[in-house]
């Protein structure tokens, strides 16, 4: 069983019965009976599994796993809060995804439990060792927003990120700097812990690279995945024995 999941340094920076007919009644074939009850049956079970899952928020899948050995999944651990999904590969997933396509998990979804298994380092655990004959995922589809920030020194953000992360995950937010301010005046889309910086200026990067677009450029887009406003996420908090610099 295998999980691919990033094992580089992280560094945080600041910024679902039929009876049968006796055998004497030759009149009617039970089994011209039968496949009626199995096409209602099959349609019922097909809305379940059409029912999409949303645009933002969290929601559940089964993923049958006969026939695969893996999930497929690629996995950014960058943070506490639950891993992130970075690609869909070939396994389990691509073909739930292939049959359910109004319900396929996406690059971006956080993995909030598997089976019992309800946190990082838990998932991992479990990704590594042997899964079973079905699969139960909790995920969260992050909500995305665009947030303009101009500054002149640090965005008042410590960040945390590795060398192959999904942009850069938001730490803490300082109580003054750019950062804040733009939490003061739009209390609803406020950057919060836990949140994730995808994109600068339209752009997605990995998160060394992010960390050094943030300190040149003073007029900054950034695309934010707001993952702190859903309940069954845990409080963020972080190790203390990483290094944070300001941006």
């Amino acid at each position: 069983m295998w999980c691919c999941a990033d094992a580089s340094g992280t560094v945080a920076e600041e910024v679902q019965a039929v009876t049968a007919l006796p055998e004497a009644t030759p009149v009617v074939q039970p089994e011209a009976l039968k496949p009626a009850v199995k096409a209602e049956v099959s349609v019922k079970e097909a809305k379940v599994k059409e029912e999409p899952a949303p645009e933002f928020g969290p929601f559940s899948v089964q993923i049958p796993m006969k026939g695969f050995s893996s999930l497929g999944l690629l996995l950014d651990f960058t943070s506490d809060v639950r891993p992130m999904v970075k690609t869909v590969e070939v396994g389990a997933v691509e073909k739930f995804n292939e049959l359910n396509p109004s319900r396929s998990i996406q690059p971006y979804d956080v993995i909030v439990a598997l089976d019992e298994a309800a946190n990082s380092s838990e998932i991992f655990q479990k990704m590594e060792g042997t899964l079973s004959h079905t699969v139960n995922l909790k995920l969260v589809r992050p909500k995305k927003q665009q947030v303009p920030i101009s500054k002149t020194e640090g965005l008042g953000l410590k960040l945390e990120y590795k060398s192959t992360s999904l942009g850069a995950v938001i730490n803490v937010v300082s109580s003054s700097g750019p950062a804040a301010k733009w939490n003061s005046e739009h209390p609803n889309e406020a950057l919060c812990a836990g949140d994730r910086i995808l994109a600068v200026n339209g752009r997605e990067m990995v998160g060394p690279e992010m960390l050094e677009q943030i300190k040149a450029t003073n007029e900054l887009m950034l695309t934010e995945a707001l993952l702190h406003c859903w309940p069954i996420l845990p409080t963020f908090s972080r190790p203390h024995l990483w290094r944070r610099m300001p941006t």
